[in-house]
């Protein structure tokens, strides 16, 4: 299939570009080549039948071809409307796919670093699920002798650093509360990580939120959450000591 580049299609702004190179970056403090990442999806093919190595490549990229945006666009624009937000589909599918590279060059991190970790969340599949197929379930089961339940989140934008917040739905929150799990934070633009530990929750400043603007339902934030932030680095050394 040939592929033609395109650097002007508003289904796909700058701010994806720059979420691509972040992504690369946190790939090199995994010690992780993306072509690493793209080659586990050799001959692994979409529900539709596409072929996901080309699509990861070229998000990974930053400069996705005008194929791979209408793609995209077409698999996650109806009945997505209301998980986009004000991104296109296309944006969308991208911010789906940068996520599960991260979680996987994670993975490789943790398997280089005697850890083991297991992806146990709803898109393992790496399939684009509607809403109603989307679960609370973890990102991961992570350590050696005695495994826990690990949330990934990663902040693109230097939203934690304005806002100094990190927010939850509810339901995902209680279900990571119940599971006593750790989240393990990435900010991608100051290239800073940290470990919350919910077995120990009364340590963090949490807050209730009954209504949250953008999920339209109650939520938790994380408060103070440049306090907990350190360089990359020192937060996986962090987490590794924490599981092992």
């Amino acid at each position: 299939m040939a592929y033609s580049s395109t650097m002007s299609d508003p289904r796909f702004r700058q701010k994806w570009t720059d979420k691509a190179r972040s992504v690369q970056e946190i790939l090199a403090h995994f010690k992780i080549e993306p072509a690493e990442i793209s080659a586990n999806y050799a001959g692994h093919l979409f529900q539709d039948g596409v072929p996901k190595q080309g699509i990861f490549n070229e998000v990974i990229s930053g400069n996705p071809s005008r194929e791979t945006i209408d793609y995209l666009d077409e698999r996650c624009t109806e009945g997505f409307g209301h998980l986009r937000g004000d991104r296109s589909g296309a944006e969308y599918g991208a911010d789906l796919i940068l996520g599960w590279v991260v979680e996987d060059g994670f993975k490789l991190w943790a398997k280089q670093s005697d850890l083991t970790a297991e992806n146990s969340g709803h898109d393992k599949n790496r399939e684009f699920l509607r809403p109603g197929k989307i679960s609370a379930a973890s990102d991961f089961k992570i350590g050696v002798k005695s495994p826990r339940r690990m949330e990934l989140a990663t902040d693109y934008k230097g939203h934690w650093k304005k806002t100094n917040k990190w927010d939850m739905r509810d339901s995902k929150f209680q279900k990571l509360e119940d599971e006593r799990a750790l989240i393990f934070l990435i900010d991608a633009v100051q290239v800073k990580g940290a470990t919350i530990d919910l077995a120990e929750k009364s340590k963090y400043g949490f807050e209730h939120i009954p209504f949250h603007f953008i999920y339209k339902k109650p939520a938790w934030a994380l408060c103070n959450v440049r306090d907990y932030l350190v360089p990359l680095n020192y937060a996986l050394e962090d987490l590794k000591s924490r599981v092992k």
